[in-house]
């Protein structure tokens, strides 16, 4: 059964998953099960932690292994191991929401994962272990830098980043750096940048600079969070966090001070892997050479970044054209996905326009045409989904945080270095830009009308944004932003069944159509 806001069951059945032979390859023995999934790793874990309900999510390429799993982890702990059915909004998405239904103290996410820390539930990564063969990457990399003297930055995939120390041991007489995966963000002993909202967590008595209170005291969209909270509750950008000297790269540290651009990066993964699309959005201008563990080939890196951009451009215009934004809410396990949501509305509501928060699970054009009345949609997800796949099915644009904050913030211009990491935008952030509404009158480029919000930016709302209406046809909807969605049901010509109560006269049923279109059986011919 398919309902309008829900997804097709036969969708999880029939999905069909262009994966490696190797990828699907089921663990034979117990030794094998042990390496691939770290069952030792996750053992100790859970009995150092006292964890008591442990929940287990796999994503649909790792499910052939998952109940040997379940009877190892049960048979070695105390915990009571639960196996999450589906993902709310993704493999890539820790399902914080599934394992809240059963209480669960800690979840154990395993292949390929957005690498972001939860907000409630202590969550421990298990990637994987791709079969790979070493030798055959190491001569792919020979013969494309046999000849350079270019410093060389190698990147691996998750579930290729067991291959990390072997690869520095063999490349040892080589300018080349292997890149660290992230971890220490996202564990709760850091104390300068605690990733959960912990109740009771020493990160929240790390005192703000004055500088960072000055801009919290300001009339700014940041006045709406509680003082209490922990706004700092996402990794710090470059040379903040601890004594680490380098860069980061999305979830990944590049422990040199060697600008990024100067180097060259080879990749070892897959090539369409969202994970390395992310990398290059954010850094354009790198040049270097892809391995993909599927074909065994090495290729350069995709130019794909000038293309996307001039598209993703053109939602920034779809952004400031709308008048209703529909908040797209696509994960609930991030840390700080509440924040950025209050930070959108926000910004929308100062930019003089109408925003409505929807939750709908995983999206898809289906569940979206039921939200007619909005102009643009902006998807808040973690970094490796926030675009969907198939943009043309959807009948009105989807934006990120990022698109939504150059097309209604005056202070902040289009980068050719994209973010697609929402908490970047927040007071905190590496990419904080203080936000200042951009109300001047200007023409659209989409249809050459008049954009002018500046009358309605300063309207000050009697109701709560998303207040529905309980009045008669005949009342005005004065009550109401010129925006909202009362106003353009009210406007239709078509608004639906209406219940015209006391108008129609009672009568008993009668039999209705029967038979197929073809031919009833009530009509004579």
């Amino acid at each position: 059964m398919s309902l309008a806001l829900s997804s097709n069951d036969a969708e999880v059945i029939s999905r069909v998953h262009d994966l490696d032979i190797d990828e699907l390859k089921c663990a034979s023995s117990a030794e094998e099960l042990e390496e691939l999934y770290e069952i030792q790793k996750s053992i100790d874990y859970i009995n150092k932690n006292g964890s008591t309900k442990v929940a287990l999510q796999f994503p649909d390429y790792l499910l052939q292994d998952s109940v040997k799993v379940v009877q190892e982890l049960t048979s070695k702990t105390d915990a009571d191991v639960f196996l999450l059915a589906d993902t709310t909004y993704g493999s890539y998405d820790v399902d914080e929401v599934a394992a809240s239904h059963i209480d669960a103290d800690l979840i154990i996410h395993y292949g390929k994962s957005a690498f972001t820390s939860t907000s409630k539930i202590d969550t421990l990564f298990v990637f994987g272990k791709l079969a790979v063969g070493l030798n055959h990457v190491l001569s792919s990399f020979n013969a494309k830098y046999s000849d350079s003297t270019t410093p060389v930055v190698i990147l691996l995939e998750l579930n290729c980043y067991h291959l990390s120390d072997a690869l520095r041991e063999a490349l040892a007489e080589h300018e080349v750096i292997v890149a660290d995966i992230n971890q220490a963000d996202i564990r709760s002993n850091t104390a300068e940048a605690c990733l959960r909202n912990c109740p009771n967590c020493d990160c929240k008595e790390n005192e703000p600079s004055p500088d960072e209170q000055v801009v919290t005291q300001a009339e700014n969209i940041e006045d709406i969070i509680p003082s209490d909270e922990n706004l700092f509750d996402f990794p710090l950008d470059d040379g903040e966090n601890g004594d680490f000297k380098g860069q980061k790269v999305g979830f990944y540290r590049i422990p040199t001070e060697t600008p990024v651009e100067e180097m060259s990066m080879f990749f070892v993964g897959c090539k369409e892997s969202e994970t390395l699309h992310n990398v290059i959005l954010q850094r354009p201008s790198l040049s270097g050479y892809v391995y993909d563990v599927r074909s065994h080939r090495c290729t350069e890196l995709p130019n794909f970044v000038k293309r996307k951009l001039n598209k993703r451009y053109f939602i920034v215009e779809k952004v400031r054209d709308a008048k209703r934004i529909g908040i797209l809410v696509g994960t609930m396990g991030m840390a700080g996905y509440q924040k950025i949501i209050r930070h959108l509305k926000q910004i929308i509501k100062q930019s003089g326009r109408q925003s409505y928060t929807i939750v709908v699970g995983k999206p898809n054009p289906a569940k979206l045409a039921n939200f007619a009345e909005m102009d643009v949609f902006v998807l808040v997800a973690c970094p490796e989904q926030s675009f969907v796949d198939e943009p043309r099915d959807y009948f009105k644009s989807i934006a990120t945080p990022y698109e939504v904050e150059v097309a209604l913030n005056k202070n902040r211009e289009w980068s050719s270095k994209y973010i697609t990491d929402f908490r970047e935008l927040l007071l905190g952030g590496s990419q904080y830009v203080k936000f200042e509404a951009d109300l001047s009158s200007d023409i659209s480029l989409i249809d050459g009308s008049l954009r002018d919000f500046s009358s309605h930016s300063s309207r000050t709302e009697s109701c709560d944004d998303n207040t529905v209406a309980l009045t008669s046809e005949e009342k005005a909807l004065e009550l109401f932003h010129p925006f909202s969605s009362a106003n353009f049901y009210a406007n239709r010509s078509w608004r639906g069944l209406e219940q015209n109560l006391g108008k129609t006269p009672v009568r008993t049923a009668q039999p209705g159509r029967d038979g197929v279109p073809t031919k009833y059986t009530n009509i004579t011919s």
